[in-house]
């Protein structure tokens, strides 16, 4: 028994990882946790001081049902029963069946874990992407009805989302990943060997150390907003160049970072050229890059200036994504997405995660 007890009192070992200092600074080799802290070598490392930790585990495979929240929060869970005079909905949850508030809810996406456009009415989106607007009015464990503005009935296998409403920027401090592709903004309430107990939208929950694949601290860093792009210019490579959109894809597509899903991204088309106001604490700007999931022949020129300096100069054609992080000093840094080669055709950047870094 001794022995059982030496064992639980031992740093646990989850994986290789990566740890994202808030200075830009990357560690990677093996992480553990040590009560509430992630262990690299000799050194722990208080979560509340980091930008992110990552533990390389596989993901499992994205398809079944995911039920969006409010708040941007994203599990997998399924539907089974909804109490129209109550407002609640029955759902299966790790094995157990919840009660949820359907006005904390947003949308549900029936084939993976992805998020639905932006800017959608209340209504449903099936396989073909013919849109149906409507409200909801029954659940079951396979199918969903509608009354309004007319009678119908849904396989759940045949639709892509159910939409409700729009969410809201989450007030929690992190935003936990785990190997279901799940996506949870929630308070850290306690660390044990074993387990991650969260303050999240659905109340506390517990999650397994060996599900958690990522953690983010949401105060390390100032996101982009609209109200700090500046001085946009377009210029068609022969008649058009589309205008930068936040949050949807020129071609409709669902976008993964990581394998996890994002709406936190602007679709950009060669040649766009603006400004960004780097915000009071901001140090290092950081992005990561990829094509339109449906592009195959773009060619794009990625460029950073400040005050007349390049920063970097990257080019996309394809391939894997690509983590952008670079110092930068107050004031405005200008980026340039350019022709490559074969003029813009297929040029659809997607520029996700752009943030700001902060100083302590």
């Amino acid at each position: 028994m001794k022995y059982l007890l030496l064992l639980f009192c031992l740093p646990m070992l989850l994986s290789a990882g990566e740890i994202h200092l808030v200075n830009g600074r990357l560690i990677q080799g093996d992480l553990q946790w040590h009560k509430s802290f992630v262990k690299h070598g000799d050194q722990n490392y208080d979560l509340k001081n980091l930008l992110r930790v990552d533990f390389e585990k596989p993901l499992v495979d994205n398809e079944g049902e995911y039920i969006i929240f409010s708040d941007g929060s994203m599990i997998k869970a399924q539907s089974l029963k909804l109490d129209n005079k109550m407002g609640h909905l029955l759902i299966n949850y790790r094995e157990t069946e919840l009660k949820v508030d359907l006005a904390q809810v947003s949308a549900f996406s029936f084939q993976g874990a992805k998020y639905p456009p932006k800017n959608t009415l209340p209504g449903f989106l099936n396989l073909n992407d013919f849109y149906n607007a409507g409200q909801v009015s029954y659940f079951t464990r396979s199918m969903l009805g509608q009354t309004k503005p007319q009678k119908n009935r849904y396989k759940k296998s045949m639709l892509k989302f159910l939409y409700l409403k729009s969410w809201e920027n989450s007030t929690k401090e992190f935003k936990v990943f785990t190997t279901s592709r799940e996506i949870i903004f929630a308070k850290i309430i306690e660390v044990t060997n074993e387990s991650l107990k969260l303050d999240t939208i659905l109340g506390s929950v517990e999650y397994p150390l060996e599900e958690i694949s990522a953690i983010e601290n949401l105060s390390k860093f100032k996101a982009l907003n609209a109200e700090q792009i500046k001085n946009i210019s377009y210029t068609p490579f022969l008649t058009q160049c589309k205008e930068m959109t936040y949050g949807n894809s020129f071609t409709g597509s669902a976008v993964e970072v990581g394998g996890f899903a994002t709406k936190d991204f602007w679709s950009i088309h060669s040649r766009t050229n603006f400004d960004l106001m780097v915000p009071k604490g901001g140090h290092v700007f950081s992005t990561i890059l990829q094509l339109d999931p449906l592009v195959k022949n773009g060619n794009i020129q990625f460029l950073i200036q400040q005050n007349g300096k390049e920063l970097i100069n990257v080019t996309m054609a394809g391939g894997k994504e690509k983590k952008i992080r670079i110092p930068v000093k107050m004031g405005i840094i200008n980026i340039v997405v350019d022709y490559g080669q074969g003029g813009s055709a297929g040029d659809f950047l997607l520029m996700c995660k752009p943030r700001f870094l902060l100083e302590k």
